[in-house]
């Protein structure tokens, strides 16, 4: 069985804000193509970093294509506010936090991992978008326990129309 090391999070987002090649950071901490990535992913989630700011490290892709490891489909984060509800609930109502053109999350609407949906997107004055819907299915949750954060929730999209996802489109570009 292999032994897991403790990493300073610290310590290593300060070596890739430095602009730290990939394969010297390996080094430095000892890592695999493999634990490189589960390192990354870990400080994503943890919100060290953003999928953004590893994704425009454009050493990434290009030492280990660690880019594609991370995500097939990144994440554009939503940076204006972006109601989502169930389209059989419309007062039950979420907030987009990030968005693809394979799935999104959703911050405020309850989910069970594998729960099918089908989400209206409202549109938003600050981008040219209508509301549109899409079928989605539940991958994960996260429950907040902080009384001041909402559950978030990950939904893989199932079915989308060409309309939507022209409108879809225009999101994850804006």
């Amino acid at each position: 069985m292999t032994e897991k090391r403790e990493i300073s999070a610290k310590s290593f987002v300060r070596d890739v804000r430095s602009g730290m090649s990939s394969s010297d950071l390996m080094r430095k901490y000892k890592l695999s193509q493999t634990g490189f990535r589960s390192v990354l992913r870990k400080l994503i989630k943890a919100k060290l970093v953003s999928t953004a700011e590893i994704n425009s490290r454009t050493w990434l892709a290009k030492d280990i294509g660690i880019v594609s490891g991370l995500r097939r489909f990144p994440r554009t984060e939503v940076k204006f506010p972006l109601v989502c509800c169930p389209a059989d609930q419309p007062a039950e109502k979420g907030f987009v936090r990030d968005i693809s053109a394979k799935g999104l999350s959703v911050e405020g609407i309850k989910a069970l991992p594998g729960e099918a949906k089908n989400f209206r997107i409202r549109s938003s004055e600050l981008v040219d978008s209508s509301t549109f819907e899409i079928e989605v299915k539940c991958r994960w949750t996260k429950a907040n326990n902080d009384a001041e954060e909402e559950d978030v929730a990950g939904f893989e999209i199932t079915s989308i129309s060409t309309g939507a996802f022209d409108e879809l489109e225009k999101i994850i570009k804006h």
